[in-house]
């Protein structure tokens, strides 16, 4: 860490008491599963968790030391009176001691991408530390900043919300000098009181801006005048935009074709343009590049370098990676997050494949709709979307998407068991089969993909995450 180079000037910072020796602090980490020798453990209390039940794991593991609220267990220890709020606190230290570019991306669907395309395209430039995996909660974000060090010159930081205030008090912690909402969608629409909800709470990126700092804005989104005005009302920095449609906007793309090895389009910045070879897929992919070309150029990037850190870019896991099974056909695998719009995204994205394209959908995320009519409604939409777009076979998981049968009206089968769905498309993974994998993280789709690539010379590993948005 920048803030606290040993334990006793973190107790010091915190106002709290160092019990046994000093010594060198690292990072820190909430999870003995995936702790490193040097970091710092900090013991998090959660309604069904309590991080005090593995302090001793984290220190003989090779914990530097360990942020607890009771007295007791193995030394060296940071005694605190609330450990989440000594985290929060921790990640915001190393933040002001932060000398570098910050910068903010959060919106319903495809942040994790944008976020990966950004941190492709700042490694070019100097040392960038950003979000890994799904850490872009209260949790997780302070747990980001805390690997801040004197060698970063640049952090992109990803933060998701599933209820009001979220966004604001992260970004109270991150303070970006430059900020992007991707777009606002159905996406925990239950928990922030309806779309509008969503809108105002993503648009709380923007809030803290610096005068010279920049709002990046999605045009093609239908609340770019909300949050264009409410920059102007709150900070009054600059905006600059992205669109796969306005000609008028910052970033944009023409030129759009899929390849087998990914998305070729010409990237247009301000004037400039430049062919990206992008390794991802979906025009959805594409306008997330576009997002990411808008930020790198606020930031002073030229359009050679922000191509070649697209071009170096890859999916995150579950996000769009894509497999070959042992048999030749070709697994897309979009199972870490489903909701309305990214669902939709995904079907536009079998249809730009080549051959018997077969839709595979577990239940999106009760919290992704307002009531159990608005959900039936959903899945049914999201069928008839199937069907029109020319999908060949759905397969369904769950108990919701049932109903995106129902509204398939097509060749498909709905399942009750996992098994049983494996059971029937293991056989028919035959050459020029594209099969892609939808479904919300608690639908376990990822379990699908497994099992198709069993017999396969794949790594399919995954991060152990909770859904965030």
């Amino acid at each position: 860490m920048i803030a606290s180079k040993h334990l006793s000037g973190l107790a010091d910072a915190l106002s709290a008491k160092l019990i046994g020796d000093d010594a060198e602090t690292g990072s820190v980490s909430i999870n003995t599963r995936t702790l490193q020798p040097g970091q710092l453990f900090v013991a998090i209390k959660g309604p069904n968790f309590d991080g005090h039940r593995y302090v001793e794991a984290a220190l003989e593991k090779g914990a530097c030391g360990a942020v607890v609220s009771e007295k007791g267990g193995g030394l060296p220890r940071v005694l605190v009176q609330d450990t989440e709020d000594a985290l929060t606190a921790i990640g915001r230290l190393n933040r002001d001691a932060f000398g570098g570019l910050v910068l903010g991306v959060t919106g319903s669907s495809g942040k994790t991408s944008v976020k990966e395309m950004l941190a492709a395209i700042f490694s070019q430039v100097g040392e960038t530390l950003s979000t890994k995996g799904n850490l872009n909660n209260a949790y997780g974000v302070p747990v980001t900043l805390s690997g801040l060090t004197d060698d970063h010159k640049f952090a992109v930081v990803e933060m998701g919300t599933n209820s009001p205030g979220e966004i604001a008090h992260l970004t109270s912690i991150v303070r970006p000098h430059i900020s992007m909402v991707n777009n606002a969608g159905g996406s925990h629409i239950a928990g922030l009181g309806g779309l509008a909800g969503v809108v105002q709470e993503k648009g709380a990126i923007f809030d803290r801006l610096p005068e010279d700092g920049c709002a990046i804005i999605n045009l093609d989104d239908a609340h770019a005048e909300i949050w264009r005005e409410r920059v102007a009302k709150n900070s009054g920095c600059r905006v600059a935009t992205f669109s796969l449609k306005n000609q008028d906007a910052t970033s944009r793309a023409e030129d759009i074709v899929t390849e087998d090895d990914g998305m070729h389009f010409t990237l247009h910045l301000d004037g400039k343009n430049t062919p990206v070879h992008l390794q991802f897929w979906g025009k959805h992919q594409v306008t997330n590049a576009c997002a990411a070309a808008a930020v790198a150029y606020a930031a002073g990037i030229d359009i050679e370098t922000i191509a070649a850190g697209l071009g170096e870019a890859r999916p995150y896991a579950r996000r769009g990676q894509r497999f070959r099974t042992g048999s030749g056909a070709l697994i897309i695998d979009e199972s870490y997050n489903a909701n309305p719009e990214s669902t939709q995204a995904s079907i536009d994205e079998l249809v730009d494949c080549d051959g018997y394209r077969i839709l595979i959908v577990g239940d999106m995320s009760e919290e992704h709709f307002e009531s159990e009519k608005d959900g039936i409604r959903l899945h049914r939409e999201l069928g008839k979307y199937a069907r029109k777009a020319g999908i060949d076979r759905v397969l369904t998981y769950g108990n919701w998407s049932s109903h995106l049968h129902t509204g398939f009206k097509g060749e498909g089968k709905h399942f009750t068991d996992k098994q049983e769905l494996c059971d029937w498309l293991l056989p028919h993974l035959n050459p020029g089969v594209v099969v892609l994998v939808k479904g919300s993280f608690t639908a376990g789709m990822n379990q699908i993909v497994s099992a198709c690539l069993a017999d396969s010379a794949v790594d399919n590993s995954t991060e152990t995450a909770t859904e965030g948005n």
